[in-house]
Formats: structure tokens, C-alpha cells, sequence
């Protein structure tokens, strides 16, 4: 019944016009532009835009997790499939299942996010102030 309401003309122009206020936005009008356009007050172009933004975010993120229901669903076959000849000890398989096993925890954000050692890329760490106010003379010097 609900997909009935959202198949009605009042429903749909709704739908456009909250699309148009949200184009207007992505352009560049304030809300009281966004308003003036569109007949509203700039708390009600304001509310619009916010409300219309929020059902995109909440339906992308439902999208996503519906994907990422399916990606789960096919690693778990493809595993299941490679499970007898991985505990026999094929060492395609259980290189195979590894990968799986890899982007199974990649999916699910189960690894720690790596750490960078920016000392270790940056030599100027190395150096006394002295050392670097010495570089930046050097540098505007060159300029």
C-alpha cells in the first residue's frame, strides 16, 4: 500500500520538488534563493533540502548493505565449495580460501587500519631547528 502513495502525482511532484530544491543547493543558492525559487521560507527550503539529503543518505546505506549481504553470501559459497579440498591440504585451495577469508575481513572493516611511519618516509625529521630554519633561508634565498 505504501508503494501505492509513492506512485501518486502529488507524490511524485513532491519527489521532483524536493530533487530541485537539492539541485538548487549543489548550485550554489543560500536557502533563502532556494526559497524565493521555489515559494518556500528559507526554514522550510532549509528543511526540504536537510530531509531530502537524509532519505538519500538512508536509502544508499541500505543499498550498500543489501550488496554487501550478496558479497557475504557468495564468499560463503565459494568457501564452502573449497573447504574439503582445503582440509586435505590442496595448496590452491587454501590459498584460495585465504584470499576468500581476506576479503571477507575487508568487507566487513575487520582488519586494523594500517599505520604510517612518517619518520621513517620524511628525512628532515633527522634535523636540528637549527639545521632546518638553515634549509628554509637556503629556500627562500632560491626563490
Amino acid at each position: 500500500m505504501a508503494n501505492k502513495k509513492r506512485n501518486t502525482p502529488g507524490a511524485i511532484e513532491s519527489e521532483e520538488r524536493r530533487a530541485e530544491a537539492v539541485s538548487h543547493r549543489r548550485k550554489g543558492l543560500t536557502y533563502r534563493e532556494i526559497g524565493d525559487k521555489m515559494g518556500y521560507s528559507e526554514s522550510r527550503a532549509h528543511a526540504v533540502v536537510i530531509g531530502e539529503l537524509n532519505r538519500i543518505r538512508t536509502e544508499n546505506k541500505e543499498e550498500i548493505e543489501e550488496v554487501k549481504s550478496i558479497e557475504l553470501a557468495r564468499l560463503d559459497k565459494l568457501t564452502l565449495a573449497l573447504s574439503t579440498d582445503a582440509e586435505l591440504g590442496d595448496l590452491d585451495a587454501i590459498n584460495t580460501t585465504l584470499k576468500l577469508m581476506d576479503r571477507r575481513s575487508k568487507l566487513l572493516g575487520l582488519d586494523a587500519p594500517k599505520k604510517l611511519d612518517l619518520k621513517t618516509t620524511n628525512p628532515l625529521h633527522k634535523l636540528s631547528d637549527d639545521d632546518l630554519n638553515a634549509r628554509i633561508k637556503e629556500a627562500e634565498n632560491d626563490k
